[in-house]
């Protein structure tokens, strides 16, 4: 197991979050557009640095080979990931930043 050195931002644990809960959720990986747009980001680029950064961190792996696809992400950080009354994972809950809701 790869020691994390650093605690995730923000950012990236929102990203933590919302890609496993849609794995529990939906039984695999959220496509590259499908957390784009979750997220709020308008091209995939923004995505894959975030990847990058959490795999960097120790706190997702991905297969070897992959390339910017993201097929299958373990991931290592332990979240505690929100849910529905009805015990479903709820695998996105946005946040709203210095705004009016």
């Amino acid at each position: 197991m790869i020691p994390v050195t650093y605690p995730p931002t923000a950012t990236q644990q929102h990203l933590l979050r919302f890609i496993l809960g849609y794995q529990l959720a939906f039984g695999r990986t959220p496509k590259m557009e499908q957390i784009a747009q979750a997220l709020g980001y308008e091209t995939r680029s923004n995505v894959h640095r975030l990847i990058e950064g959490l795999e960097e961190r120790g706190h997702i792996r991905r297969p070897v080979r992959q390339g910017s696809a993201v097929r299958e992400i373990e991931v290592l950080t332990h979240l505690g990931v929100p849910r529905c009354p009805n015990g479903r994972p709820l695998f996105f809950v946005p946040v709203e930043h210095g705004g009016e809701a």
